[in-house]
């Protein structure tokens, strides 16, 4: 038999060793046994059922490796090899040690996974030199006691067993850099988790918890988080103090947010969300520059965030499944992507025959039409500079964000040609975030109305040309929002005095509008709400009729209720009588097309809207439509803190 298999021990690395694996064994040639000198014993994938007691007298053996056979139990006499340092029978069919594993002291890597153990002796936690323990993928409730005392345990994988809590005493594994506890039964973890300083890698996926406790949050120098598939509804914000994570895997959870902290993990390499709840990304993705891969699919997105296209480190992209219509057109700037995967989504741009044709088919047809918007913009800027006066083009610069060494350059240079040459210098320097939205913010802030219509009317037939061919000439373009004029900044001084946003509403979203006036307090915003009002109708009817006046802008929270309630309907006609900013915020989807008919018809005519239709969680306020309305509501109505 040994002639048949050549029983010729290798000198490896200074060890004798002995590689009989994948030889289709059934049982181990006697002759093996009397290489007594041996030091490593290979017999992964066979088909051995046993091994014999003979194991004993090979008491040199340092490494013995049996994986992947059908072994049923392990002889006694293993137990005696004193110097052995490395134990694998991984995927086999075990149901139990031998007594005296305790014996083995120096035994510093014990692989049992993916057998059929029920429970470990208590030897095992007798090996002082023990630092990897592999029991995944068996039948374990518990270890057992005595767990604290493997002080050298560096990594520990229980995964896929039956443990209903983190045993007792592995939170005392000082020196444990990688715990895999999923696809148990775990709820919850403990608090003293945090104790655990050392841990890279973590995984406790495959379980029933519904929160990460603030422990997990303490472990600073993770890498690798798992928590798929849980019922986890929210992230904690402190998720921001984990620097070093470079993988963030998420799927199959009930997240209808990500907190703003993620995009803070400036380490992130992967981060994957398939499967949850989410309408939109948190603002500041753009920090995670080092993002390869995204995960994203079998969501409820709507959009693709303009700041995904600033990742320039990006190579995978998984947006299937989710409500997305338009790609943005700056995602061809991603020029490491190779796999985008948009199917399952009612896409209509790019058109769905170019979608079907694969990633760089979809990545060369936004970058033709980046080209043909670029163009496009330059032209427009063109034609608007020409209305800009001599002493205006300064003041417009510095608020571009253009230095005094430019503008004297621009003078020098371009005499005849100032504000043109302070565009093209602004977009050069922002690239995509020097738009014509931008630009219009700008002239608002600044106050000047007429060069804003003019840059509107310009807009509007270059929108509509680019329309036309597919296009997005505004390469930030914002959501639909109400048209206004910006508030007097000569009114600041009586701003602190009033309640500068009037919230109209029905009471079937009161809950809903009392968290928004928590929200805008919080930001400065001083609001006048019917339900702080106490006195007889007459007296509400007044103080309503007062606050109106009194408002810079009035927040209407429309609902099909509000569109059909008298009380709603006049208090929108009072305010567009008054000529008070108006803005709609769609909490509930409506029946019609906008503007809705009746009273509120008029007055909504001329304005676009919020749409909050689909911020259904418990604080819809906190998300990118809020900060869409807070910004809107910042031009026309200085927040008490910045009252001087």
């Amino acid at each position: 038999m040994a002639r048949a298999l050549k029983l010729k021990p290798q000198t490896v690395d200074g060890q004798l060793v002995l590689d009989l694996s994948n030889k289709s064994l059934m049982s181990i040639p006697e002759e093996v046994f009397d290489i007594t000198e041996l030091e490593c014993l290979i017999l992964s994938d066979n088909s051995l059922t046993s091994i014999p007691e003979a194991i004993g007298r090979l008491q040199k053996l340092r490494r013995l490796d049996a994986d992947r056979n059908m072994l049923t139990s392990l002889p006694r006499r293993l137990c005696s090899l004193t110097d052995l340092d490395v134990l694998f029978v991984n995927d086999n069919n075990i149901s139990s040690l031998p007594p005296g594993v305790e014996k083995m002291q120096k035994l510093s890597k014990l692989g049992l996974g993916d057998n059929k153990l029920t429970q470990l002796p208590p030897g095992v936690c007798s090996l002082p030199r023990l630092r990897v323990l592999h029991v995944g993928n068996n039948m374990l409730s518990s270890l057992p006691p005595g767990v604290e005392k493997l002080q050298s345990l560096a990594k520990l994988k229980i995964k896929g067993n039956q443990l209903t809590e983190v045993p007792p005493g592995v939170c005392s594994l000082s020196n444990l850099e990688v715990f895999d506890v999923g696809n148990n039964k775990l709820s919850a973890l403990p608090p003293t988790i945090e104790e655990m300083q050392k841990l890279s890698q973590l995984s406790i996926n495959d379980n029933e918890l519904t929160e990460l406790t603030g422990g997990v949050c303490s472990l600073l120098n993770l890498e690798v988080l798992d928590v798929r598939n849980n019922k986890l509804s929210f992230l904690p914000s402190d998720i921001a103090r984990m620097r070093k994570l470079t993988a963030l895997y998420l799927s199959h959870n009930k997240l209808t947010e990500l907190p703003s902290g993620v995009c803070s993990l400036s380490n992130l390499e992967v981060l994957l969300v398939a499967k949850n709840r989410l309408y939109t990304l948190p603002p500041g993705i753009e920090m995670m520059q080092k993002l390869t891969r995204l995960g994203l699919s079998h969501n409820q997105l709507t959009e693709v965030p303009q700041a995904v296209c600033s990742l320039s480190n990006l190579e995978k992209v998984d947006l299937r499944k989710n409500k997305i219509t338009r790609l943005p057109i700056d995602l061809h700037r991603a020029d490491k992507l190779s796999h985008l995967d948009t199917s399952e989504n009612p896409l209509t741009y790019p058109p769905p025959d170019v979608c079907e044709q694969g990633t760089q088919a979809i990545l060369t047809f936004l970058k033709q039409a980046a080209e043909k918007d670029e163009e496009e913009l330059q032209q427009a800027f063109n034609r608007w500079s020409l209305r800009v006066q001599p002493t205006q083009w300064k003041p417009i610069a510095r608020r571009l964000g253009l230095t005094s060494q430019d503008i004297e350059d621009i003078e020098a240079r371009y005499p005849d040609d100032q504000m043109y040459q302070a565009l093209m210098r602004w977009k050069q320097r922002d690239g995509p975030a020097a738009s014509m939205s931008a630009l219009e913010e700008h002239l608002i802030y600044l106050d000047l109305q007429e060069l804003v219509d003019h840059l509107m009317r310009i807009s509007m037939s270059a929108g509509s040309m680019a329309g036309e061919n597919n296009s997005s000439f505004d390469q930030k373009s914002p959501k639909p929002v109400a048209r206004v004029k910006p508030m007097d900044r000569s009114d600041v001084a009586t701003a602190e005095q009033q309640k500068a946003v009037f919230l109209s509403y029905n009471w079937d979203h009161q809950n809903k509008v009392l968290l928004l006036r928590k929200r805008l307090e919080e930001r400065g915003y001083s609001c006048w709400l019917d339900k702080d009002q106490v006195g007889p109708g007459g007296h509400l009817l007044k103080k309503m009729d007062d606050g109106i006046r009194e408002a810079k802008v009035v927040v209407s929270c429309v609902t099909p209720p509000y569109v059909e309630s008298k009380n709603c309907q006049d208090e929108v006609v009072l305010a567009h009588t008054l000529q008070r900013h108006i803005i709609p915020v769609i909490l509930e989807e409506l029946q019609t097309t906008w503007p809705p008919p009746g009273p509120m018809s008029i007055p909504f005519a001329q304005l676009l809207y919020i749409d909050m239709t689909k911020c259904q969680d418990d604080d819809p306020w906190r998300g990118e439509k809020f900060e869409e309305l807070v910004k809107y509501i910042d031009k026309y109505v200085v927040p008490d803190a910045k009252v001087e």
